[in-house]
């Protein structure tokens, strides 16, 4: 049971100080949206224990993936440099920038909760921290988090309600949505579909995007057009689906459409996995399109709950869900048209 008590984040108040202050070993990038750390080494020993009162920098990091800051990369590569000082490593966090506002650390809310559940997997109940509410695609079956991330069900209510189209209703969401979990959210008016992501890692304002038509586009943890190999998996297969479809029923291409998403085939090279912050066993582990439940047989903590395909033909539409039950582990299908 978690409580639904908020508190502003120390551990960003001593950030926000560390890289205002001319400290030895951190400097900004040119452009002021990424912080650099210029010798790891001698940062943990001389600079974390003034600031965070230790000088481990795993527990740094931990804290810095908890609120969504990224290793800065390109082209799926850290961005990390081996100098004559030692090593370098870069960060970044859209809100988090060299010219922000003090008054925009109100956008890093850390949730207080209890942890009497079992952590994900004993081996991960040390990284605990990495596994924070906005970092994965699937539901959680059970997660400290929960709270925080319900509030984002409010973003979808709220377009459902209103009468405004999909940009104008993205330009009233932006001045707030830094104060949720961060989320990818795919919107239709009628007319243009729309893509908004809140936490956008590859730059420094959130990612507003109308859709084209014809277009077959996959998503996954991290923003639209970010080249996981399950997204283009998933893609390549959808498209063999859709070439192969003739005449039949709109319900009989949902199930089609359900096959590819219900995948487990993992990345065996580990170079080719996410590196989303978390252990490269655990990238492992998410590495399929379907994700297996992760933890103990009995309490399984994390895994793929629910598989959703939706056709739209003609102004009826046709949907099929596959939902697995938390509790009993079964899974259940579910149909609906209208």
């Amino acid at each position: 049971m978690s409580s639904k008590r908020t508190t502003t984040a120390a551990f960003i108040r001593a950030l926000y100080n560390l890289t205002r202050k001319g400290t030895p070993f951190v400097d900004w990038s040119a452009d002021g949206t990424t912080f650099r750390i210029l010798d790891i080494k001698r940062f943990a020993s001389e600079v974390l224990p003034h600031f965070f009162k230790h000088s481990n920098m795993a527990s740094f990091q931990r804290q810095l993936n908890y609120f969504s800051f990224k290793k800065w990369t390109k082209n799926n590569r850290t961005l990390e440099a081996i100098s004559k000082k030692g090593s370098i490593a870069e960060f970044h966090h859209p809100y988090f920038t060299r010219d922000m506002d003090e008054s925009l650390l109100s956008c890093f809310r850390r949730k207080v909760a209890s942890r009497s559940f079992e952590p994900l997997m004993d081996v991960y109940a040390q990284d605990y921290d990495t596994f924070g509410d906005a970092s994965y695609e699937h539901r959680i079956v059970q997660s400290a988090g929960r709270e925080k991330s319900s509030t984002v069900k409010n973003v979808v209510t709220d377009f459902l309600q209103s009468d405004l189209n999909v940009s104008d209703f993205v330009k009233q969401l932006q001045p707030t949505g830094c104060n949720y979990a961060g989320f990818n959210l795919v919107m239709f008016d009628g007319e243009s579909l729309g893509y908004y992501c809140n936490l956008n890692p590859m730059g420094p304002t959130p990612d507003f995007t109308l859709l084209e038509r014809d277009v077959l586009y996959g998503i996954s943890n991290s923003v639209l057009g970010t080249p996981w190999i399950k997204v283009e998996r998933g893609k390549a297969a959808l498209a063999d689906v859709l070439a192969m479809h003739k005449d039949q029923d709109d319900l009989a291409l949902c199930r089609k459409l359900i096959r590819p998403m219900v995948d487990t085939t993992r990345i065996e090279a580990p170079e080719l996995l996410p590196q989303t912050g978390c252990p490269e066993a655990m990238e492992y582990q998410l590495s399929s399109i379907f994700v297996e439940p992760v933890g103990n047989p009995k309490y399984p903590k994390y895994g793929t709950r629910t598989t959703i395909a939706m056709v739209v033909d003609g102004g009826h539409a046709t949907i099929l869900e596959k939902d697995l039950d938390p509790i009993t582990l079964q899974w259940n299908e579910h149909t609906h048209s209208f």
